[in-house]
Parts: structure tokens; sequence; C-alpha cells
């Protein structure tokens, strides 16, 4: 999906966290949002009323939809009687609707923390119908945190862990001067090698629906060969990755052609891989 809706208590942790120095998991999330999906919409509804300012900054970002009508309000009301009640119905209930809610709009969902662990936890609608782009670019940190996880251990450190997602830490590395963290990830989101990454995401989420798993699979070879090619120091072979493609009945043209086209399209994710090993901070 080509955009993504923000709950409320997500927005409420990012404006607490547009006057905070330190970054909260909501405030990440919503900057690589920015460069991951076309748009960002947020409910209209009753809550947004006791947000008492919205900075502007982040007010360019967020688009509204009306939502005055309490759609699925019973249908989630439901399903949390009969199968989550232990949970607190602020979280749980407000998690189901609002997934609906998202859902019908078009938008994949962005929930608070509260809420993402109890969908992680419970899956009320499949899994499938849970992942965005935030697990697809996961995928890459993962290869990325298991390289540097193993080599911490080497000097005995079984604890070691990276903080950000490596696009949040491309985002704020490369923010310039008199550019706050926003106006960076809004910077970075129009270049031309992400508006094609984005357009490789939106081919991944319809692959998926359809369950063509071999498209999913093959980003994720991607992404494990572009670390070990990024460790290398072999950047001649980074732009000829083998990447076994499997077979597609009735394809009617060229698997090299359509390699070729894959490959262009997740230049940002091979830059990306390129940043996790020369020049990002890592704290």
């Amino acid at each position: 999906m080509n955009a993504i809706m923000v709950d409320n208590w997500a927005v409420q942790e990012v404006i607490y966290n547009s006057f905070n120095t330190q970054m909260s998991e909501e405030y990440a999330k919503y900057l690589s949002a920015i460069v991951l999906w076309d748009k960002i919409y947020y409910a209209d509804n009753e809550h947004t009323c006791a947000w008492n300012y919205l900075p502007s900054a982040i007010r360019s970002v967020l688009n509204p939809i009306q939502d005055h009508n309490n759609l699925f309000e019973d249908e989630a009301r439901q399903l949390y009687r009969d199968r989550y009640s232990l949970y607190p119905e602020i979280v749980a209930k407000r998690a189901i609707r609002y997934m609906l809610f998202s859902s019908y709009c078009g938008c994949n969902y962005f929930p608070c923390a509260e809420r993402a662990h109890f969908l992680k936890e419970n899956n009320p609608y499949g899994i499938i119908n849970e992942v965005s782009r935030f697990d697809y670019i996961k995928i890459l940190d993962e290869e990325i945190n298991e390289y540097f996880s193993k080599m911490f251990e080497k000097l005995g450190r079984y604890d070691f862990r990276i903080k950000r997602p490596v696009l949040v830490d491309f985002i704020i590395q490369n923010t310039k001067d008199k550019e706050s963290y926003i106006d960076s990830a809004l910077r970075i989101k129009e270049e031309k090698e992400v508006v094609q990454y984005r357009k490789y995401l939106s081919d991944i989420e319809v692959a998926v629906e359809q369950k063509q798993w071999n498209e999913l699979s093959d980003m994720i070879a991607y992404s494990e060969e572009i670390v070990k090619n990024t460790v290398r120091l072999d950047y001649k072979n980074i732009g000829s990755i083998d990447v076994t493609i499997a077979p597609v009945p009735a394809i009617s043209y060229s698997k090299s052609i359509e390699l070729k086209r894959k490959k262009i399209r997740l230049n940002f994710l091979e830059e990306l891989g390129k940043f996790a090993f020369m020049g990002r901070i890592i704290e």
C-alpha cells in the first residue's frame, strides 16, 4: 500500500518527541514512514481534539481522514469481547478497530508501541495482513545486526545490538544544517532512487497479497547479498549480484532483463547497506 495511517497514541508520541532529545520507537518509525510511503494519514476523530499543538513540521506530513462515523466499532468490540478481553480495551479493541479502518481506507496501519505489541502477539486477522514496509526493510537490518553481533561476540560482547534501524540513522546523519530530522526525511523521500525503491515495495506488496512468495524470497536473498558484498568491499560486484530467480509460469520477458530492473529499483537498499558499514555512527 502506498499510504499508511498512524494511530492517535503514536501521533502523540511523535509530538512529544519533537520537543525531546531522546528518540522514541514511534518517532523513529515516523521518520522511516515518511521515506517508505507516499502519504501518511491520521484518523481525524474525537481523540485528535486532545492535541493542543501540532508542530508545523509534523502537520506538513500528516493528512487527515475523517473518522466520525465509528466504522468497524461494533466488529472490533465483538472480537475484543470474544477473544482478547484479558488485554486492556484501549489497547486491544482500538488496535483492531484502527487496523480495520486503515485497511478500509487503503492504508497500512502504524500503531503505537503498545498496540503493535498486541498485534504481534495475536495476529487477529492473520500475519500477512499485518506485514508492512517496516518489516520488509527490517530484513536488511537483521542481516546487518547479525554481522555485527558475530563480530562483537569474538570480543566477548554477547549483548551487542544496534539501537536504531539503518534507515533512521541514514536520515539523522544526512540531516543538513538548519534542517530537522523530518526535513531530512522529506528530502530523501524525493530522491530518484528512493522513489524507485517505493515502487519496488509496492510490487512486493502485490506479490505477497497474491501469494507469489518467490518475489519475497528474492528480496530476502538480495538483502543478504548486499551485506556480504559490502563487507568484502567489492562494490563492482554489488552492481551484478547473483540472485536466483524462482521460475514463474507464463513469463513473457527475459529473466536477466527483469533482474536488472529489480536491481535498479534496489539501488537505495544498496546505498543503505554501504552506509551501514562505511559512515554509520554506531552508539
